[in-house]
């Protein structure tokens, strides 16, 4: 609009002004998807100014005023001329305007194994905690309100033996998140109708993280899955303590190269003593011994290979290839060995003592100093070797 003249001017500098004055909000759609229902154009009072269409409703009118200035009075004037409606020509369409994945539930479980194959699997290994099914009570009316990242808390705990040891391994700790796919689905903004959401779609996420628990790291529980690491106590503080063991057992109390009768009589066997330090270790217990018998001895029953058979040609008081307790034992002979071919055997030593070592009970707690059940191994010693001489007659 151009500047008015001052008053008393001799010249009328006339302008034209459109005014747009906006209908009601549209309430509903007909079948050619326009606005179909009147809106507050299309009703009393303004009916006759603005009708509905068969297809449509109008969305506001214009008004065209003539402005001016009085010639006398240089006041300004104000002149309607003309008055038409606005309908809609876009079609309404209601179109995608966003997806979100929302999580409505999840599980955690945390699993145990000595495997990383095991461990790199969902669902491998021996269950130590769970969240159970955490439902996340999600409202799907209302989606921008849940969308986003969500896990449920949850502070796995490690697993403990039947003696209440750690457990020590390889652990997965392993989530299953459902979720819907919810999509929103609105028409354009000047057509008042709300959004409306499409979650039919349904889902669920999974996701693994490895852990190592073991007695050589502080702390004992760390995120990854370590080759090589030590889950037993006794390995675990290997150099804190000791054991040693003398180099022979004895046969009849004897060390050296002996030779015996083929009568069947007991020969007295002393396996030899553990000398057992350490401050790391206490309480030990159940020391045993695995007697393997040498290859080439004489006598053995060329028909049979198992050393433990009665079939044999000797017998132990001890059951051969097979851990027992250690104690005083016997051995008899029944056949004559060959000829440099002496009877011998080797034996191994074990122990089981409590082991000084850490804990941690789960991903956020704190490291404990504990003391562990395990069995560790205590060396080796040999026998002399035996000749075995036919028996002398009883009566002879």
């Amino acid at each position: 609009m151009s500047s008015p003249p001052q008053p008393g001017g001799g010249v009328i500098d006339p302008s034209i002004e459109a005014v747009f004055i906006q209908c009601g909000f549209y309430s509903g759609f007909g079948k050619s998807g326009y606005p179909a229902t009147p809106s507050s154009c299309g009703a009393i009072p303004y009916a006759s100014l603005c009708p509905a269409l068969p297809d449509r409703s109008a969305v506001g009118w214009i008004n065209v005023w003539k402005n001016g200035w009085t010639i006398i009075l240089g006041e300004p004037t104000s002149k309607q001329i003309s008055s038409y409606c606005v309908y809609p020509t876009e079609s309404v369409e209601r179109s995608l305007k966003s997806s979100a994945k929302i999580y409505t539930g999840a599980q955690g479980d945390f699993r145990q194994s000595r495997s990383i194959a095991t461990a790199s699997r969902l669902g491998g290994g021996t269950l130590t905690d769970t969240t159970g099914y955490v439902d996340r009570g999600a409202d799907l009316t209302r989606p921008s309100d849940f969308a986003g990242a969500w896990t449920p808390r949850f502070d796995a705990s490690t697993g403990t033996t039947a003696n209440g040891d750690p457990l020590y391994g390889f652990y997965g700790l392993s989530w299953k998140m459902d979720y819907r796919l919810c999509e929103t689905w609105a028409y354009q903004d000047w057509v008042n109708e709300p959004p409306s959401y499409d979650c039919s779609r349904a889902g669920a996420d999974t996701s693994l993280t490895g852990y190592t628990y073991a007695c050589d790291t502080t702390p004992p529980l760390q995120e990854g899955l370590r080759e090589g690491a030590l889950f037993d106590p006794a390995a675990c503080t290997n150099g804190q303590w000791e054991c040693s063991t003398e180099s022979k057992i004895k046969i009849s109390g004897q060390t050296g190269p002996l030779s015996v009768m083929r009568n069947g009589e007991p020969l007295a066997v002393g396996f030899s003593p553990l000398t057992i330090t350490g401050d790391v270790l206490k309480k030990v217990r159940a020391e045993q011994v695995k007697v393997t018998l040498a290859d080439g001895s004489t006598p053995i029953n060329p028909q049979v290979s198992d050393p433990n058979s009665k079939q044999q040609y000797f017998d132990a008081s001890w059951a051969w290839g097979e851990w027992v307790k250690k104690e005083s034992s016997d051995i008899r002979f029944h056949w004559a060995s060959e000829k440099e071919r002496p009877f011998h055997f080797s034996s191994q030593y074990r122990f089981t003592g409590d082991f000084k070592v850490k804990k941690q009970g789960s991903l956020s707690s704190g490291v404990q100093t504990v003391w562990a059940t395990d069995t560790a191994s205590c060396g080796s010693s040999k026998s002399p070797k035996i000749t075995v001489l036919r028996a002398v007659s009883r009566n002879g």
